[in-house]
């Protein structure tokens, strides 16, 4: 749907800035119920997905601290790749997962390999 009025007049509702979005609920009497209906809605969509990323967030953080309290890097190493798998076959697309959530995996992957790397193991 595109905005009809406003800052972001002429742009769809999906890509308008969360913050925006809010200050709409808040300021704004609505006249019409499927706007107000897409807003709000897209505001949902936006802390579902938030919410999410932060759950994956945590879930590399752990593996992360189970990786810096190991004593052997093969052995850190052996768990980092079996938390990883185990969250990637939970949100693989051809598994039943989203694509986008794939992305969002693959991305804390690459985080924590970079995060680990500077740790220097005997």
């Amino acid at each position: 749907m595109i905005m009809p009025f406003g800052k972001y007049e002429g742009h769809e509702v999906d890509d308008l800035p969360l913050g925006y979005l809010n200050w709409l609920v808040d300021n704004i009497v609505f006249n019409d119920a499927e706007l107000e209906d897409e807003v709000w809605a897209v505001i949902e969509s936006r802390h579902v997905h938030r919410d999410e990323r932060l759950r994956r967030e945590r879930e590399a953080a752990q593996i992360v601290r189970v990786t810096q309290s190991c004593p052997s890097p093969g052995l850190w190493a052996e768990v980092v790749k079996a938390g990883m798998r185990s969250i990637q076959k939970k949100y693989h697309p051809d598994l039943g997962g989203d694509h986008d959530d794939m992305i969002q995996v693959n991305a804390i992957r690459e985080w924590i390999n970079e995060y680990v790397s500077v740790f220097d193991y005997p």
